[in-house]
């Protein structure tokens, strides 16, 4: 905090990046112009950020992620319109992942492993769906609190090389994404980048958007529609790979890095 006080002179622009962490909250009292002040808050549904203690950012420029994001700002944090601009994010396309050989037929989840990230949730739907189709697998990558869950269904892979998530994701018939609170869903749009598609919860309006804006997957409000969509992914094989071409164009068009550093040089 001493630095920004003492340097802020010698730069034109500061990012705080998190609306939760001490070094935003803290650091922007710092900087005497507002004006070169910009905050991306990668807000989403939870608790904290309906912290009067947070309204001091609504005057503040803001860079979101998403639309979404956007929307739940204004609408539910700030109650009023911001200074703002849609940044988005931006990966390296990379090119020639090869699904690894496996013998199973399978779904993927990549992310923490916890109650938190509704993954409970997803393995018990998924349980249930394997009642009925024996042969399907959830493979998942990550760790946390549930990874001593036991299920002959799901296959638990730990952390593994960015190689092998690209390969596991291509591999995948889609990608599942149970999360009801993302600010953006980073490892939704790395399985867009391989074309893998997606079945995101619907309850996440970051997740959701992205279904909607990419028609590369579905979202779902209940088990019966996750049942649903399971199917409809695992069987029409058509619409699968529809949906992978789609996945594919929407990463290119709004999440490479190209287009991102594109939207940097406009918006700084």
């Amino acid at each position: 905090y001493n630095y920004l006080e003492e340097n802020q002179d010698d730069y034109d622009i500061f990012v705080f990046v998190t609306y939760l962490y001490a070094t935003t909250y803290f650091g922007i009292e710092k900087i005497r112009n507002p004006h070169k002040i910009f905050i991306l808050p990668t807000y989403h549904n939870e608790p904290v950020a309906y912290l009067p203690a947070f309204q001091k950012y609504d005057k503040l420029l803001h860079l979101f992620l998403t639309h979404a994001e956007q929307e739940f700002a204004e609408k539910e944090i700030y109650k009023s319109q911001t200074s703002s601009k849609i940044l988005g994010f931006g990966l390296p396309p990379s090119e020639g992942f090869k699904p690894l050989a496996r013998r199973e037929t399978y779904f993927l989840y990549a992310g923490r492993l916890e109650k938190g990230k509704g993954v409970l949730e997803l393995f018990c739907m998924f349980e249930k769906y394997c009642k009925i189709h024996k042969d399907v697998y959830l493979y998942c990558i990550g760790q946390g609190e549930l990874q001593d869950y036991k299920s002959e269904h799901i296959i638990y892979q730990g952390f593994v090389s960015e190689k092998q998530k690209y390969d596991l994701m291509e591999g995948a018939v889609a990608f599942l994404h149970p999360s009801a609170y993302e600010s953006l869903g980073i490892v939704l749009l790395e399985s867009f980048m391989v074309g893998t598609p997606a079945i995101v919860n619907g309850h996440s309006q970051v997740l959701r958007e992205h279904i909607q804006n990419s028609c590369a997957g579905f979202y779902y409000w209940n088990e019966e529609e996750f049942f649903n969509f399971m199917d409809k992914t695992l069987f029409d094989k058509t619409l699968r790979k529809n949906f992978s071409q789609n996945a594919r164009s929407y990463f290119l068009k709004f999440y490479s890095l190209l287009e991102y550093e594109k939207r940097l040089f406009v918006h700084f």
